[in-house]
């Protein structure tokens, strides 16, 4: 871990969205990813609370120096996607301290502007209406003075969400389009007749103006939104401002060190630079609307031509037959393998916000194991949003060396490329 790139990825992602006029970046996101399963691990740092914590302390310290205010998210036991505005997180009090919470304590420390709370229930109380975790916890025990906004859509009452802590309701109505709010005219319903207490709503716009104030947002030299990320071809709304920079380095840097090598038999790699023929098999690397990136596919290519080497690009994932007759006699083999993700409301290739199982989709497990079963130097990398079963590959024989790619981002290719031909020497 290198406190100072999470810092910067998250100061160069504030000047991002200080560049589009946008006031609160709603991210880090810091749940423990308990659910293996999980459709919005990949969102997160991980399963260590320790780990996570620091890094969303990194991240937000970098968001903020930029000018945008940042939002810990999602708080809290928001643990799979499956169900998760029904589904209850039991969570005892040494637990939620020592793991959960954790994380949302370090940000915190950092001066964060807000916290968003989840869609789930924590013990039984929906997590936007939870005087425990909101008022207790988190503004009492931990001394936050920013905001606390829900979730799209998560808040699910006036009187309960006023009296749990909630600040701010988000995206504002209650359900998408529907124009009501259980704020607005309700909640001066509530105040009129003294149901919620006029010092209440005081509390909430002296929070919601903080943070505001905070970030210096109140300056006539801030920008103010310039897109529509609704309309994008509105070109009233819609000014394209460049706000790239240099990015794609720093994407490539943390891509590059954030992989992680598996297996390596022989010193399989790095690769050689004189390898003839490269065979490059599996949906992660092919050239498709649907896959991960079409550059991966091209950074190979590139760096392989400086070595006079030929690739092949197998992409029909599930004719293993012709996998085998393609793949004999090449030097070596790279197989690409990944996995894919829901949301609550997003259905992908069947899975309903989390994935059903800890394979590799589009056929990988299968394709790997028809690879190596006719060139004993295959190379897997793996892409994927969560953990997954490799026992198949890590004890293959045939299988020499495994990285684990994560997703890296725009600079995939590149970022691969430089540990495959050993411009970085990776962890694992």
């Amino acid at each position: 871990m290198e406190p100072g790139l999470i810092r910067l990825r998250g100061l160069l992602m504030g000047r991002a969205h200080v560049g589009k006029g946008v006031n609160v970046a709603l991210g880090p996101m810091m749940n423990m990813g308990r659910i293996a399963q999980g459709g919005r691990n990949w969102v997160g740092f991980g399963g260590d609370p320790f780990l996570a914590g620091e890094a969303a302390y990194e991240t937000i310290l970098g968001l903020q120096q930029a000018g945008v205010q940042a939002c810990a998210k999602c708080y809290v036991g928001n643990e799979q996607e499956h169900k998760r505005t029904t589904i209850s997180s039991f969570i005892d009090d040494r637990t939620q301290h020592e793991i959960y919470a954790h994380p949302f304590m370090r940000s915190v420390m950092t001066g964060v502007a807000s916290f968003m709370c989840s869609y789930n229930l924590t013990n039984q109380t929906f997590a936007c209406e939870n005087d425990k975790t909101q008022n207790d916890i988190l503004k009492r025990e931990f001394g936050f003075r920013g905001y606390r906004m829900s979730d799209w859509s998560a808040m699910k009452s006036t009187f309960g969400s006023v009296k749990g802590g909630s600040d701010m309701t988000m995206p504002g109505d209650i359900d998408f389009g529907d124009g009501l709010s259980y704020f607005g005219g309700n909640l001066t319903t509530y105040v009129k007749n003294g149901t919620s207490p006029e010092s209440r709503v005081d509390d909430m716009a002296t929070r919601i103006l903080a943070s505001w104030f905070l970030l210096r947002q109140d300056s006539p030299s801030y920008p103010a939104a310039n897109f529509d990320v609704f309309h994008i071809d509105d070109d009233a709304m819609n000014e394209r401002v460049d706000i790239q920079e240099d990015h794609y380095k720093l994407v490539r840097e943390m891509g590059t060190k954030g992989i992680v090598l598996l297996k390596n038999e022989n010193s399989t790699l790095p690769l050689t630079n004189t390898e003839r023929t490269i065979l490059v098999a599996g949906l992660g690397a092919a050239p498709q609307p649907d896959t991960l990136t079409e550059v991966e596919m091209m950074a190979i290519q590139t760096r392989a031509r400086k070595n006079q080497s030929t690739t092949v690009n197998w992409t029909q994932n599930f004719d293993l037959n012709h996998a085998r007759t393609v793949v004999a006699r090449k030097d070596v083999a790279l197989v690409f393998i990944n996995t894919d993700l829901g949301e609550g409301y997003i259905t992908i290739d069947g899975n309903e916000g989390d994935r059903k199982n800890l394979t590799s989709w589009h056929g990988g497990d299968a394709r790997v194991q028809a690879v190596a079963s006719v060139n004993s130097n295959t190379v897997v990398t793996i892409h994927s949003v969560g953990p997954l079963k490799l026992e198949s590959s890590i004890e293959n024989p045939d299988v020499k060396a495994v990285v684990w790619a994560g997703l890296s981002g725009q600079e995939a290719g590149n970022s691969l490329v430089d540990v495959l031909y050993d411009d970085y020497n990776p962890t694992g």
